[in-house]
């Protein structure tokens, strides 16, 4: 199942939901900002629906003072059980960074939006 999300003021997405044995397993999702960065993100749920994991991958134009903007890499991986975190770890170009709760916030606020629009369960024609 394909489609579209956009919140209009900063970003807009296209996501796919992947099924196993006509349950949810997966929800990856290709963002566009306003500025023209771009996130990769995967949602994984386990064969109740509910959300397991959390990958966010982007790209990000950082600068600082007078110097040359320069291109970064983060990736955050969140580990869920029900409600619960059981672990966060995020790196900017492979070195370890603290992990805000807004951060994983945002993510969780996001595929909110993106599980409310996609079908939990699928049967094949």
């Amino acid at each position: 199942m394909e489609g579209r999300w956009s919140d209009s003021v900063t970003s807009e997405s296209g996501y796919v939901a992947r099924y196993v044995n006509g349950t949810l397993a997966v929800i990856e999702e290709q963002m566009t900002f306003t500025d023209g960065m771009r996130s990769s993100r995967a949602y994984f749920y386990d064969d109740r629906v509910a959300l397991t994991r959390i990958v966010d991958d982007r790209r990000l134009m950082a600068a600082s003072g007078n110097s040359t903007p320069t291109m970064l890499h983060a990736r955050l991986n969140v580990y869920l059980s029900g409600h619960t975190v059981d672990s966060a770890i995020k790196t900017v170009d492979l070195g370890a960074k603290p992990v805000q709760p807004y951060d994983i916030e945002n993510l969780r606020r996001h595929e909110r939006e993106i599980f409310a629009r996609v079908a939990k369960t699928l049967v094949a024609p």
